[in-house]
């Protein structure tokens, strides 16, 4: 039996079939399996970001007679200045230098 004939027989057509429908199958889990990875890990970084801004809120507040609603609102309006005025530094830095590299503009 010549090779060509062995691909046209109907079971090498299922074997085949069935071993294409397993790699595709793989790759894609693989895949799916990447991408949850990688959202998992985003959502655990935002998390531990996010306790450590309650934390560090929590030091400062501990030693301050507000209520902690007052303080989370001077404080917010205080984080509001600060991004402002980097935003300030970046265009100021930009008006110097055509090119320049807003990742390295200190703060």
């Amino acid at each position: 039996m010549d090779f060509s004939t062995k691909i046209y027989s109907f079971r090498t057509q299922i074997t085949l079939l069935l071993i294409l429908t397993l790699v595709t199958t793989t790759a894609v889990v693989y895949k799916l399996n990447q991408l949850a990875e990688k959202r998992i890990l985003r959502e655990v970084e935002q998390e531990r970001d996010d306790l450590a801004q309650a934390i560090n809120i929590t030091q400062q507040s501990i030693t301050s007679s507000q209520w902690l609603r007052d303080f989370l609102i001077i404080q917010r309006k205080q984080e509001r200045l600060e991004e402002h005025v980097q935003v300030k530094r970046i265009l100021k830095e930009h008006t110097y230098s055509q090119w320049a590299d807003y990742r390295k503009v200190p703060y």
